[in-house]
């Protein structure tokens, strides 16, 4: 049943769901025992870090493009 709590707030939270709305589903008090219950996918990870400004900066620094 644990595993089905997870799965379900994963999925709540790839279609777009607030961790908000997320812990209300899930009869939560607590916002961060909510965000226990949240596992980003290998493709969230991955989405997040591409869509991070440091990232793609680090990224040009390390490819050595934003040298004068």
């Amino acid at each position: 049943m644990h595993a089905l709590r997870h799965t379900f707030a994963t999925r709540l939270a790839e279609d777009g769901a607030t961790a908000s709305e997320i812990m209300v589903l899930l009869g939560h008090a607590s916002l961060t025992t909510s965000q226990n219950y949240i596992d980003a996918t290998g493709r969230e990870q991955r989405a997040a870090v591409a869509a991070s400004r440091t990232y793609r900066a680090l990224g040009e620094l390390a490819k050595g493009t934003d040298a004068p």
